[in-house]
């Protein structure tokens, strides 16, 4: 399981290697939702993977696309609203876990992070 979680998204990324690497994933998660109680997570794996296979007609709509002459690049602010999301992500649960050493209540988890 381990070195198919590590070897996914490299095999996904490669063109030559994509297809297997679906046959290999959706078997996987597929043992998982027959072996283990995960409820939805595999389904929502198994749906995930349609992102890695481009549509057919991609091709053609690039190529309508470009244009000779580039526009200017504007700087986007996508990146900063990126990194912002991933630090509320780690943070967030950080701050819910160490509730006990910064509020300096009750060392057990309470039902007050449930809340967060």
């Amino acid at each position: 399981g381990l070195v198919l979680d590590l070897s996914a998204g490299p095999a996904l990324a490669s063109p030559l290697l994509r297809g297997t690497a679906s046959l290999l994933l959706a078997a996987f998660h597929l043992l998982n939702h027959g072996l283990f109680v995960l409820e939805t997570f595999p389904w929502v794996m198994l749906s995930a993977l349609v992102l890695a296979h481009p549509p057919p007609w991609m091709g053609s709509v690039r190529a309508a696309v470009r244009t000779p002459l580039q526009a200017p690049r504007i700087p986007s602010p996508r990146p900063l609203l990126a990194l912002l999301l991933l630090l509320l992500h780690v943070l967030a649960p950080l701050r819910c876990g160490l509730e006990a050493v910064l509020d300096r209540g009750a060392a057990s988890w309470g039902s007050q992070c449930h809340f967060f």
